[in-house]
């Protein structure tokens, strides 16, 4: 019995991984794939260069946004995907900030401008090219901190009651208390 539980791992590991290779040809909206999240379904959301897919095993749901801006322009690059694990998916594009309902199968805008953004313990932060931080909750955005010096912010990660706030040319702010 010894000798059998140690040979295992060999055995696992002499064999040979299995991939599977999706591009535009099997119903990706494009091959270039900048976010990827597992909403609580198990169902896997893609950002891509046009518009965001939706993979559930087996085909590919694809979603171009509906909102155009003032100037014509629509929202079709998706560089960031994250959920609230309750039913609502967010993404941010180069036109704004989107959420989508999984109930209501319906896409809105949460905030005009691209920015990053962190979903954790019920809010939403968002941090734009500036040095603004702001919180949505209950489909409210309220200006939730200003950083010291001008920068953009380019990443937001919350544990507990911080938040990590990365920037281009200033570095990591360590935000405590972040209420």
């Amino acid at each position: 019995m010894a000798f059998l539980c140690a040979t295992m791992p060999v055995a696992a590991m002499n064999q040979a991984p299995q991939f599977r290779h999706y591009m535009m040809k099997d119903g990706l909206s494009s091959n270039i794939v900048h976010a990827i999240y597992q909403d609580e379904r198990d169902f896997i959301w893609m950002g891509t260069d046009n518009g965001v897919n939706l993979f559930n095993g087996t085909e590919f749901r694809n979603f171009q946004f509906e909102f155009e801006r003032p100037n014509g322009q629509k929202d079709k690059r998706v560089y960031e995907i994250n959920g609230d694990g309750k039913g609502t998916v967010y993404f941010r594009t180069d036109n704004g900030l989107f959420s989508y309902n999984l109930h209501q199968d319906s896409f809105k805008m949460v905030y005009p401008k691209s920015m990053c953004f962190s979903y954790d313990n019920g809010r939403l932060l968002m941090g734009e090219n500036g040095r603004n931080l702001y919180c949505h909750e209950n489909d409210s955005t309220r200006l939730l901190y200003r950083l010291p010096d001008e920068c953009a912010i380019t990443s937001l990660r919350q544990q507990g009651d911080s938040i990590l706030i990365g920037t281009t040319r200033k570095g990591l702010y360590l935000l405590k208390d972040g209420k």
